[in-house]
């Protein structure tokens, strides 16, 4: 240990980088989307040996307080202590207020295409240049500055080749670095601008989920002064957005909806040269967003789940069928695996479900008591609470409840700077 040590050390001291430390192995990884036997429904991630590794995460720790300390506070992801509830919490609470004062908002989804494998190291070293160590900052330039690529195959490995200075998906300051340089160019362009949104006394600029980019507008013009300024972005950066994964949603109340059709009947909203789709429902951090309100995308959320989750159930049982998986623990060893794995998957993000009514806790206890019949083998005119009695589980409603009184002790629990927190005591004091 102590050996390994001294030898990180040197590395980093004399700036000298072995020539081993270039080489990537590139592995895919098959998106889920698609075909998956066309290259661009996978990703690549880089993989490294250990030692290059580790010399690269002491760089980057050296590193990583003042990246964090100098991002915005619209940018949560890669940031520790951050939360994808954070964003959705915002972005849900904007909709309730509009809802409530009988207003509308736009809401800009924009999908850049493949952001890591477009993405230079020289823009992100330029994003953190003026805040961070500079002797770190140098050697972890070096590790990254002449990138040798190996692709694995089923049939083996590549050929070598020379990649030059890149981002790698899967290395140690690919995620670090990438969310810090989009968040600067974001910020440099929309802070001050008088075009965004405003929740109560909080001033909203474009939310960053590290490369996923949502922007709340409380009309057609501002959505398009605001596009006019990220396509600006994108193409300074050499980058382009998905066209079909790129769309707004509109929200609120019947007149408003009109008002933004007839205005964009004429002449469409725009990202750059590409026409923007005006969607009924879109997927944003694991979540749906409909435009008939908070409990709409509650019911969309669990629909589009509830296949998925149907299909684990059954896998489940079926495994647990197997003589061999009673070693595990019988019965309870599979109420516990479906609590780690199905549950959680279920619920994900119910934290900041809003408007939850008595047909969505069904919803979710129909998948629950259909785990429950097919695990114990049981009639569907079996008793619900005889379920619940015999399983010991927990009723929907109360986790439900429960993560949401977990979500908000987090957000209390962050400093003031954070978004989320800012707009949660806003609300409280308005009531």
């Amino acid at each position: 240990k102590r050996t390994m040590f001294l030898l990180c050390k040197r590395i980093l001291e004399t700036e000298n980088i072995p020539k081993r430390f270039f080489s990537t192995l590139l592995v895919q990884l098959f998106k889920g989307k698609g075909s998956a036997q066309e290259l661009s429904n996978s990703r690549f991630l880089h993989l490294k040996d250990w030692l290059p590794r580790v010399c690269e995460s002491l760089a980057v720790n050296e590193m990583k307080e003042d990246i964090v300390e100098a991002t915005t506070k619209f940018q949560c992801g890669g940031v520790p202590g951050m939360r994808t509830q954070f964003h959705l919490f915002v972005i849900k609470s904007t909709m309730a207020v509009a809802l409530e004062n009988k207003e509308g908002r736009i809401f800009t989804l924009t999908d850049i295409v493949k952001f890591y494998n477009k993405e230079m190291l020289n823009d992100a070293i330029l994003a953190t240049h003026g805040s961070v160590d500079k002797k770190a900052l140098r050697v972890w330039w070096k590790m990254n500055q002449s990138t040798r690529i190996t692709v694995k195959t089923g049939s083996g490995n590549t050929e070598t080749a020379e990649a030059g200075a890149v981002l790698g998906q899967g290395s140690k300051g690919a995620g670090l670095m990438s969310m810090r340089n989009l968040d600067r160019i974001v910020d440099d362009y929309f802070c001050g601008s008088e075009d965004e949104d405003v929740i109560g006394s909080v001033r909203l600029q474009p939310l960053i989920w590290v490369d996923d980019l949502l922007r709340s507008s409380q009309g057609v013009q501002e959505v398009r002064n605001g596009n006019q300024k990220l396509d600006r972005m994108v193409k300074e950066m050499c980058l382009e957005i998905h066209p079909t994964k790129s769309n707004y949603l509109v929200v609120g109340t019947t007149k408003f909806k009109n008002e933004v059709e007839a205005e964009t009947k004429e002449d469409p909203i725009k990202f750059g040269e590409i026409e923007l789709k005006r969607a009924e429902c879109v997927t944003y951090l694991g979540d749906e967003l409909h435009e008939d309100g908070l409990s709409a995308s509650i019911e969309a959320t669990i629909l589009a789940r509830r296949g998925r989750v149907r299909g684990s159930i059954y896998g489940l049982v079926g495994l647990w069928g197997d003589h061999r998986a009673q070693v595990i623990g019988g019965v309870l060893g599979a109420i516990q695996l479906y609590e780690a794995c199905i549950v959680s998957s279920l619920l994900n993000n119910c934290s900041t479900w809003v408007g939850m009514k008595e047909e969505h806790y069904r919803l979710l206890d129909t998948c629950q008591y259909d785990f429950l019949r097919a695990l114990l083998q049981l009639p569907v005119s079996t008793p619900k609470a005889c379920l619940r009695a015999a399983s010991g589980v927990l009723g929907m409603m109360w986790r439900v409840w429960e993560e949401k009184l977990l979500l908000a002790k987090a957000i209390m629990d962050q400093e003031e700077e954070v978004l989320a927190r800012q707009v949660f005591v806003d609300q409280v004091a308005l009531g």
